[in-house]
């Protein structure tokens, strides 16, 4: 099985007293990176190479001091030849034009 790229972001709900603490823990688990804080959220993603270490990643961050809860909001899987493909511009929808976004 070729390896594996996994990318899942995760709302956390913390105690906004803590930000800092809370910001530099998430900073301390493996492949994981704040993105946006607003009060009391904070959006984190993650880039492991198997869906037990997003997993990991998931428990480690709901464990952590000050932080109320840490539910997964997206999670995405693709091989490196999908990735490296990905990056080099091909596309599933080569050759149709893009779909409209609904109003």
């Amino acid at each position: 099985m070729p390896p594996e790229i996994h990318v899942a972001s995760f709302l956390v709900q913390r105690d906004p007293r803590h930000a800092e603490a809370v910001r530099a823990a998430i900073g301390g688990v493996p492949g994981a990176e704040v993105q946006v804080e607003q009060g009391a959220k904070v959006i984190v993603t993650v880039e492991a190479s198997s869906q037990e270490a997003v997993a990991r990643a998931l428990t480690d961050i709901h464990l952590l001091p000050d932080v109320m809860s840490a539910v997964m909001v997206f999670h995405q899987c693709e091989t490196a030849e999908e990735e490296a493909e990905d990056l080099r511009g091909a596309s599933v929808h080569e050759g149709k034009p893009p779909r409209a976004l609904p109003a």
